[in-house]
């Protein structure tokens, strides 16, 4: 896998590469993630969960992803036709209200605004400390992102915060740290192992954050929402970045014909007990007798056990549950294998018990090709390695053809979101919500191994938010891959989008397209470099036929635009144009040439605002790689 390679940028010799992740811990109340993100039980407050009528009204949202510029303590406005259309509203902390300290813009990795969204948040400290919000709508739900500290020998502790609705306390959210803080950054940062460190004793601490979720009961339009500080909160300080307040349905009603998992094959919701042979036996069930298998209501436990070493074993099975926020799998066996084809997931979460990045444990939430006709549908995937490392070990129904991922959601993970791995074709991520995932949020690899080449695959409509290594959305060769309308936010050590890098990957064919997409503070330092928001990375192969078209660049940390190639293979940026591109207040300039860079890219219509050292930086010696300037260029 990528992160098992070795690299050798600016002279150093690493080992790294976007790659998997391990799983997360739950709090005893469940819950993380924004506004469908669990790691446990579902805590239930008081309220009933609104009727079909009520959970309409969310159609009345404009579309949109996570979120942008705050204003005011209202909801963050997205984009509009570009990014995941969402069900819940965003309030950024540092622009509620608050009687504690506001978190500035920082963008240093190691630091906790660094990880932020927006890069503030607001720190409570004392008994009392607050920050609330007003409610633009109706809503029954709430998700707050949060840091509490480590234990002093690590591990993580547990605590609560009080959630007042109305100036009424209304639920204790339980948060804990068992699922953050990691240490020894510089090593992690520059070449140490994937698997980066959870001993205190290592210093330079870094991923910071989790999320806590519940049903509170029904929150009005125009209600004061408070995050307070109580007496009752045990830890020494509460960091608040953000809180999601959602109008969840009521649960889903079980579709006929299909075999309960509870009454037809033995597992008990919300206990201790391990129902892991109890769904498998389902599934066994549902294929033998063409039945859909149904996940009630309730969290169901699992652990990890040798004969599902990759996860729940299907194959021409259709799974549904009662709802993202109702039904729920949770523990280090929660993950899914699909071996066949036809393997169908729809309506629940699936919450591992991965609480640090260790690709050899195959600890991802979805494994296997999914052969032909696979789908997953409205999934809550968290704290697992990866959510769905597709054709990892692929069986001999052949590679991946026609796989879509849709309206999911995938928080906090330890490596990928989704990686289109190994001959992947002809598949789709639409309409997902991605947030803190530990490597590229969404990635198509068409890694260098024998048989077919990753083909026709496209992200479109999706938003990746506070990934905490690598990218949002990559492309490592393959050919006719697409990444159009969708949103980056707040990238941490890597580019928001990278065509090309550093990893074994067969050549580009066809057309590369990038089209209508926003990067929000995108870029990050890793191995050595300030990466920009918008890379071209030639390696081993050349980047050749790459269209990029109608980007929209806002405040990237460093560069607009990053263009290089690997220093001692010849390849390079071949074939390539840009055209509508604008690239507004970099920290440094809004076009960085390389010196090792290669080949010549077209830009027409590629506008540069606001860049304090310059328009461009051409590092590279004369004739090493050429601009062709069109029409319409402004401010390099």
């Amino acid at each position: 896998m990528r992160h098992l390679l070795v690299l050798a940028l600016l002279g150093v010799s690493i080992a790294c590469a976007p790659g998997n992740i391990g799983d997360l811990e739950r709090t005893d109340a469940g819950g993380l993630v924004s506004p469908r993100a669990d790691g446990g039980r579902l805590e239930s407050d008081g309220g009933s969960a609104p009727s079909d009528d009520d959970a309409s009204a969310l159609d009345d949202v404009d579309g949109g992803g996570a979120p942008l510029d705050p204003d005011g303590g209202g909801p963050v406005v997205p984009p509009v036709g570009r990014g995941a259309t969402i069900a819940w509203d965003e309030y950024e902390a540092e622009a509620g209200r608050t009687n504690a300290t506001v978190l500035e813009d920082r963008r240093d990795v190691g630091t906790i605004e660094a990880e932020s969204s927006g890069r503030r948040a607001v720190r409570l400290d004392d008994t009392g400390d607050y920050v609330e919000f007003t409610a633009a709508r109706r809503a029954n739900s709430i998700v707050v992102r949060y840091s509490i500290p480590d234990s002093p020998t690590g591990g993580g502790i547990d605590s609560t915060i009080g959630i007042y609705v109305n100036d009424t306390l209304r639920h204790r959210l339980p948060v804990t740290s068992r699922y953050s803080w990691f240490y020894d950054l510089n090593s992690w940062l520059n070449g140490g192992p994937n698997h980066p460190s959870d001993d205190p004793a290592r210093g330079s601490p870094f991923h910071f954050y989790d999320e806590s979720r519940a049903l509170i009961g029904d929150i009005p339009a125009g209600a004061t929402v408070r995050i307070q500080m109580d007496a009752e909160s045990t830890a020494d300080h509460y960091v608040i970045d953000l809180v999601d307040l959602e109008l969840v349905p009521d649960p889903l009603p079980r579709p006929d014909g299909f075999l309960s998992i509870v009454d037809d094959c033995g597992a008990t919701p919300n206990d201790a007990t391990d129902d892991g042979d109890a769904i498998q036996t389902c599934l066994d069930r549902g294929r033998a007798e063409s039945r859909g298998v149904w996940i009630p209501a309730g969290t169901f436990e699992t652990s990890y056990a040798p004969a599902r070493d990759m996860g729940f074993f299907t194959d021409r099975n259709t799974i549904r549950g009662a709802g993202m926020w109702h039904s729920t799998i949770h523990g280090s066996g929660a993950r899914f294998y699909c071996a066949g084809n036809e393997c169908v997931f729809s309506d629940f979460a699936l919450f591992g018990d991965t609480r640090v990045r260790d690709g050899q444990k195959r600890s991802n939430g979805f494994n296997g090709s999914a052969g032909s006709g696979s789908r997953l549908d409205r999934i809550w995937i968290e704290h697992v390695e990866v959510g769905y490392w597709v054709g990892l070990d692929s069986p001999p129904n052949g590679p991946t053809n026609g796989l879509v991922i849709s309206d999911c959601r995938i928080r906090n993970t330890y490596a990928d979101g989704v990686n289109f791995c190994n001959g992947t074709s002809n598949s789709e991520v639409v309409n997902t919500h991605l947030r803190y995932t530990g490597d590229d949020a969404l990635a198509v690899w068409a890694y260098t191994a024998p048989g077919a080449v990753a083909t026709n695959n496209v992200f479109h409509r999706n938003t990746a938010q506070l990934p905490w290594r690598a990218n949002c959305f990559a492309i490592y060769g393959g050919a006719d891959n697409r990444i159009e309308d969708n949103v980056c936010i707040d990238t941490l050590t890597f580019p928001g989008i990278q065509i090309g890098g550093p990893y074994p990957q067969h050549a580009f064919g066809g057309t590369t397209r990038v089209a209508r997409n926003t990067l929000l503070r995108a870029g990050g330092v890793s191995f050595g470099q300030e990466h920009g928001a918008l890379k071209l990375f030639s390696f081993q192969v050349d980047l050749s036929q790459i269209a990029i078209e109608d980007v929209d660049i806002d405040d990237p940390s460093y560069f607009g635009l990053d263009l290089q190639s690997w220093g001692a293979d010849g390849s390079r940026i071949a074939q390539a144009s840009m055209s509508r591109v604008t690239i507004t207040s970099p920290t440094r300039h809004g076009i960085h040439v390389r010196g090792d860079a290669r080949g010549r890219l077209s830009l027409s219509d590629v506008v540069v605002r606001d860049a304090p050292a310059g328009g461009l930086l051409h590092e590279g010696p004369a004739g090493q790689f050429t601009i062709e300037r069109g029409t319409g260029n402004e401010g390099w």
